[in-house]
């Protein structure tokens, strides 16, 4: 990127970041007195997404796993806040690098860095995203709460406008449990396997269905690929309904931008 073009990239860059005082134009999106001027005709020229974040962790002392994520979004590595001065220069990403992912005692940490002593590392329990259930603690009394429904996405995005979604999951389930669990919820999905960049995917299709009542999104794509042989899958979902289609731009794009993350992802064994 030569300095004319990266000087036009930050002033668009930023003047997007003025809209959303936090995030770039997918955000403004959510909000609703901006969908309307927003998703007019020509409004949506520029992408959705021109920057994105690379995560980048250990996991479970076996494996490398980066991917992409848009800056707009965000993940729970617990790796800081992002802005315009983390893109460098002559990029259109910004590289994060999370402590690594373990596990102890039947949980899932990520270790996290301390901010008054920043060589030191402590635990967070990330069992809300990747366990089927979590421990919430105590009551004011002292007496252990219920456990939790886990299984949340460990980065989501949303767009109330256009009615997109998109999420990355890291779940404790193999691909085949991944998969029976997927055809159970969405009994009229067609399967298939597709090779990127090295990783074997699952794939499952379904049809774009209505809106759901107060709901954004729907089952649309999943994408979802074994992490070796830890009994962990990374699974990238685009969700979609019959009101994403009434923006034909937008929708364009988010297929775009699921593309690259699907295309961004690395799994990488670590050598002892």
């Amino acid at each position: 990127m030569n300095n004319k073009r990266l000087s036009l990239f930050v002033l668009v860059l930023a003047f997007m970041l003025s809209l959303t005082g936090c995030g770039i134009a997918s955000e403004v999106i959510n909000h609703e007195a901006n969908d309307q001027r927003l998703l007019k005709a020509g409004a949506l020229d520029l992408p959705v997404s021109d920057v994105y974040i690379k995560y980048q962790y250990s996991f479970l002392n076996k494996y490398q796993i980066t991917h992409d994520f848009i800056l707009a979004g965000g993940c729970t590595y617990n790796v800081g806040g992002v802005g315009i001065k983390d893109v460098p220069t002559g990029s259109n990403y910004v590289l994060k690098r999370a402590p690594s992912i373990f596990e102890r005692d039947e949980h899932t940490y990520v270790s996290v860095f301390q901010t008054k002593d920043v060589n030191q590392l402590n635990p967070r329990n990330i069992d809300r995203y990747v366990r089927p259930e979590f421990d919430r603690g105590l009551d004011p009394y002292g007496n252990p709460l219920p456990k939790g429904k886990g299984f949340q996405p460990m980065c989501f995005e949303s767009w109330g406008g256009t009615s997109h979604v998109l999420a990355i999951k890291l779940y404790k389930k193999d691909i085949a449990t991944w998969k029976s669990d997927l055809s159970q919820v969405n009994p009229n999905g067609k399967f298939t396997e597709e090779t990127i960049n090295g990783n074997k995917w699952l794939v499952q299709t379904n049809d774009i269905a209505q809106r759901a009542l107060n709901g954004t999104g729907g089952a649309y794509l999943h994408y979802s690929t074994a992490i070796g042989n830890t009994g962990y899958t990374l699974t990238i979902q685009l969700g979609a309904n019959q009101d994403s289609l009434k923006y034909p731009q937008a929708h364009a794009q988010m297929k775009a931008i699921f593309k690259h993350l699907i295309e961004s992802v690395k799994i990488e064994q670590i050598k002892p």
